[in-house]
């Protein structure tokens, strides 16, 4: 068997390294290489050691998306832009007054100060535990809230842009939020303690 042949494939080596910060780097890429070579490449063969590497890998991402200022620079922008564009649809509903439009405005005063809280305990990053649970669950629910109102939206006999753009925004902020949010505590935790 080829040298190479005996070690993961570099292209995801390369991949872990670019996620890890450098102070782990080294020890977490060596570890798992040692444990590729000895034990999970001669049990497994070479394209299930190669799936086990990739899954090892790949399970560094949550964590280094959570601790990303660009991630959280985004999840508040994107807090920022829903937010507002919640309030538009909530203008909109209150002078168009469709049928049921008290219902649909509520909903969408709702989502926006949802997005304002998130953008504004992310920027803080305070240590709450309860309040980042609450996040976390208002970001299911508006991942939930912007799947339903782009299903409608699909299904409706007149199409609507901007509803169609104000779901995707809903769903990227719920996501956004699933990624982030949870590590707020910890951070803050271990910079104070620098």
């Amino acid at each position: 068997m080829k040298e190479s042949a005996k070690t993961p494939p570099h292209w995801m080596e390369s991949l872990l390294e670019r996620l890890l910060p450098a102070q782990t780097r080294q020890e977490i890429v060596g570890d798992l290489r040692e444990e590729y070579i000895e034990s999970v490449l001669p049990q497994r063969g070479r394209l299930r050691a190669n799936l086990w590497y990739a899954r090892n890998a790949l399970s560094f991402v949550p964590k280094v998306l959570r601790e990303s200022k660009t991630m959280a620079t985004l999840l508040v922008g994107c807090s920022v832009l829903t937010a507002i564009c919640m309030g538009w649809l909530a203008s909109m509903e209150m002078v168009l007054r469709h049928a049921g439009f008290g219902t649909r405005m509520a909903l969408d005063v709702c989502f926006a100060l949802l997005c304002l809280v998130t953008a504004y305990f992310r920027m803080r990053s305070s240590p709450r535990t309860r309040s980042e649970m609450c996040l976390r669950g208002g970001g299911l629910l508006t991942i939930l809230f912007g799947a339903q109102a782009f299903v409608h939206n699909a299904r409706a006999a007149h199409f609507e842009g901007f509803v169609f753009v104000i779901s995707l925004l809903l769903m990227a902020q719920g996501m956004l939020m699933q990624l982030t949010l949870g590590r707020i505590g910890e951070n803050h935790s271990r910079l104070q303690a620098k």
